[in-house]
This record gives structure tokens, C-alpha cells and sequence, in this order.
């Protein structure tokens, strides 16, 4: 007789119950969730949703609207118009913002280390100190940024070819279009979230594995096929879980303003109170972004810890992913 495969419900549990813990305890941590947050590390669900809203943009591209979409580029422009030094004026506006986002692109790489060997110290026992973990994330900034940055640019050409297939579809209106549009839609996406995944696993290897870029990949890859149906019921898993959150965090920020805009409009009505309320107003306003910006920090710090514990189960003993057990309970004894 064949040996039913094991409930993997605990391992599910199991895996959010100790990222919970991790991100709630170490609060520390955040202020690398924060900054890795920016490169959407560990953001699987992101990836879908991104191409949804992205292939939607892409179409005010394709009729003529791609300088609206184009960060910067307006203030580029409004600074050649008013300037009285454009060339100059540009050179110096270009090069601040390269800067900015080389910069910025640096410190959230670092993070996402310097997240990852935090993480896996308090797993094992024991915890970095801020610098350890900078100088973690900073030795391994090369292999990080190699790894992500191939992830974004397969994601970025799924947008693009989705998103011209959806042009194509408005301007054909066909039904074969639409055939073809959705498959695309279908595979591209995919793609995507697979390149995620597959560098989030790559992440780890190159940060705890001391691997390079290229070896990180192929054994992330050799994991992921392995265990792709377990990664993908875990992605589904986090961003339900996200979306719990989030939802919470927006009622909270809903139940905050409803008393702000009370006060707001009553102050607003006696000129006595107009200043005190503008006060009031603006440090509402600094707590609601307080809020989500904790949200967003935690949530990452929640999630690079549940992929983590993920990847160092799944590397080491394996598991058996749900919908699997659900196959073999369906299999007749005997």
C-alpha cells in the first residue's frame, strides 16, 4: 500500500506562526522592511497585479500618451522651458536623479541581505547586530542586485508585451485577439511571478549559501521545479494574508479620519479655531502615514521571513504541498 502523503497543514501554519513572531518581535527589522519594500522584494502577489495595472498604462502609450507615464520627465521639461540655463539646469537634474535612484537602489539591496541574514540568525539562535547585517547585505549587494534586477526586467517584458497585445486586442476587437490576448496574459504573467519567485530563493542561496549570482539561479531553479506547487500555494497563502492587513490598515486609517474631518470643517467654521485645527489636521495626517508606512515595513519583514523559512524547509527536508494531499486522500485505500 502506498503511504498517504502528509498533511502539510502545519507546515503552512507552522511557517506563518514563526514569520508572525519574527517580524513582530524584532521590530528592529522593519527599518530593512521598509527600504526592501521598494524593490518589492518577496512581493510575489505584486507581480500580478503590477502587469494587470501596467498593461493598462501601456495602452495610453500606444496612443500617444507615454510622456505622461514617464517619471520626471514633466518637471524635466517645465525646468528647459522656465530655465535660463536649460543644458546646464538638465545635465544637473538628470544626474541628481540618477543618483538618487542609484542610491536609493543600493540601500534597499542592502536590506534585502542584510533582512535575509538577520532572519536566519534568529532562526538559528542567535541575532545580528545593524552593522553585521549592513556589512552582510553589502557583501552580497553584487549577487542581490544581479539576481533582482533580471526578476524586474522579465517582469517588465511581460507588461510590455501584455500590454501591446491589449492595444492590439482594443483596435481589432476580434475574438481570435482575445484568444491570443489572454494567452499571452496568461503565460507573460506566469513567467513573472516564476522569475520572482525563483529570485527570491536566489536571494537566499546568494546571501546564506554564499553562492553566485549564476549558481544561486540554477539551484533556486532546480528548488522551484521541484517544489512549485508548494511555492505557489504559498504565494497565494501570503497575499490573502496581505490583503487581510491591508484591509485592516485602511480601516484603521478610515476610522482615524472620520474625527479629522469632523474637526477639520468645524474648526474650519470658527475662525478662532482655524489655526489649532490646521495643526490638528496636518499631525493626523503625519500619523496616518506613520501607519502605513509600519504596515508596509512589517509586512515586508513578514514576508521575506515566511520565504525564507519556506526555502530552508523546503531545501532541506521537503514538503508536500496541500493540493497534493488533498490527490492522495482521494486515492482508494488498499
Amino acid at each position: 500500500m502506498t503511504p498517504r502523503p502528509k498533511d502539510p497543514l502545519p507546515f503552512y501554519r507552522g511557517i506563518i506562526g514563526d514569520a508572525w513572531r519574527i517580524a513582530w518581535n524584532h521590530k528592529h527589522l522593519w527599518l530593512f522592511g521598509f527600504f526592501a519594500s521598494f524593490i518589492g522584494f518577496g512581493w510575489i502577489s505584486e507581480v500580478f497585479l503590477g502587469v494587470v495595472k501596467k498593461s493598462r498604462e501601456l495602452i495610453v502609450m500606444s496612443y500617444g500618451g507615454s510622456v505622461q507615464l514617464i517619471p520626471g520627465l514633466a518637471t524635466l521639461k517645465a525646468i528647459i522651458r522656465f530655465s535660463p540655463f536649460p543644458i546646464l539646469t538638465s545635465f544637473v537634474f538628470v544626474a541628481v536623479g540618477l543618483l538618487f535612484v542609484g542610491l536609493l537602489l543600493w540601500i534597499s539591496t542592502v536590506s534585502v541581505g542584510g533582512l535575509i541574514a538577520s532572519i536566519r540568525k534568529i532562526v538559528r539562535g542567535g541575532e545580528l547586530s545593524f552593522g553585521e547585517a549592513v556589512r552582510s547585505g553589502a557583501d552580497s549587494f553584487w549577487r542581490l542586485f544581479g539576481i533582482n534586477i533580471s526578476a524586474k526586467v522579465i517582469a517588465i517584458l511581460a507588461v510590455i508585451v501584455t500590454g501591446t497585445n491589449l492595444s492590439l486586442l482594443i483596435a481589432d476587437g476580434t475574438v481570435m485577439s482575445a484568444l491570443y490576448y489572454l494567452a499571452s496574459f496568461i503565460i507573460f504573467t506566469l513567467l513573472a511571478v516564476v522569475a520572482s519567485l525563483i529570485a527570491v530563493y536566489a536571494s537566499n542561496y546568494a546571501v546564506i549559501k554564499d553562492k553566485g549570482c549564476y549558481e544561486s539561479v540554477v539551484a533556486s531553479w532546480h528548488l522551484f521545479k521541484k517544489h512549485w506547487l508548494v511555492s505557489i500555494e504559498m504565494a497565494i497563502l501570503l497575499f490573502l494574508i496581505n490583503l487581510g492587513v491591508g484591509l485592516l490598515a485602511l480601516l484603521l486609517l478610515f476610522l482615524l479620519s472620520v474625527p479629522v474631518v469632523f474637526l477639520f470643517f468645524v474648526s474650519a467654521a470658527l475662525s478662532s479655531m482655524a489655526t489649532l485645527g490646521a495643526i490638528f489636521f496636518v499631525l493626523a495626517v503625519a500619523l496616518m502615514i506613520i501607519i502605513m508606512i509600519l504596515t508596509v515595513s512589517f509586512l515586508t519583514t513578514f514576508q521575506v521571513a515566511a520565504w525564507l523559512l519556506v526555502w530552508s524547509r523546503v531545501s532541506e527536508k521537503g514538503v508536500v504541498a496541500r493540493l497534493m494531499h488533498w490527490w492522495g486522500a482521494l486515492q482508494p485505500k488498499g
